[in-house]
């Protein structure tokens, strides 16, 4: 099954009440905003997942400005993330959890 995400830069209002821009995407599934982030094909894909509305080999197919973007498993997706560093450009690397609080 083919699950396609629709993406918006989001924006803020500054201190000033003007508009600006971040470096993060609003997300729509199914006609609602469901995250907003700066790596959203991928925290799409564990939204989706974690919340029964896909299952692992279906396909994602991320669209900005009616054009798709990119397309592959959920699955695919769900397991990695963008990584980029003062040492590296951005590329592809595996995703990890942040590790539980050990005060929980």
């Amino acid at each position: 099954m083919e699950h396609k995400i629709y993406l918006t830069l989001a924006r803020y209002k500054d201190k000033s009440g003007l508009s600006r821009l971040i470096n993060h995407y609003h997300v729509e599934y199914d006609g609602k905003r469901i995250l907003t982030s700066d790596v959203a094909s991928f925290d799409a894909a564990r939204y989706l997942l974690n919340n029964n509305l896909a299952k692992e080999d279906d396909t994602l197919v991320t669209y900005a400005d009616g054009k798709p973007l990119m397309s592959g498993s959920i699955k695919w997706f769900a397991e990695h993330t963008i990584q980029e560093n003062e040492k590296i450009g951005p590329r592809f690397a595996k995703w990890k959890p942040f590790p539980k609080d050990v005060h929980e």
